[in-house]
């Protein structure tokens, strides 16, 4: 199932996102998963954005790379893409949950 999700800000409309695929986490915290999101009106394909959900809310960020691990052995990420204010960062995440929730209802739960 798609459905394309618009959000408007500021008196613009924020390009729609769609979201065309999800693959969970295999591990239990605060990363539910990989989701696939296009941008039809500037025909655009993110692939593997991670998706998160805390006692705070959900939230989904732009691909990035990991760089390396921590002295804990935990990953560390760089990012690949940035928006220009975290206004539009929130903006795009805020839209992007919304298609990913569509897409997948029950990607919030815990793997």
């Amino acid at each position: 199932m798609t459905r394309e999700i618009d959000l408007i800000r500021d008196g613009s409309a924020w390009p729609s996102i769609v979201c065309i695929g999800f693959t969970p986490a295999s591990k239990p915290g605060y990363l539910r998963g990989w989701a696939e999101l296009h941008l039809p009106r500037i025909k655009l394909r993110l692939h593997s954005c991670p998706c998160f959900v805390s006692n705070e809310g959900a939230w989904v960020n732009l691909p990035s790379k990991e760089i390396g691990k921590d002295a804990a052995g935990k990953a560390r990420y760089a990012a690949q893409l940035e928006w220009n204010t975290r206004g539009i960062q929130d903006a795009f995440s805020a839209a992007a949950v919304a298609a990913v929730d569509a897409y997948a209802p029950a990607w919030r739960e815990q793997p």
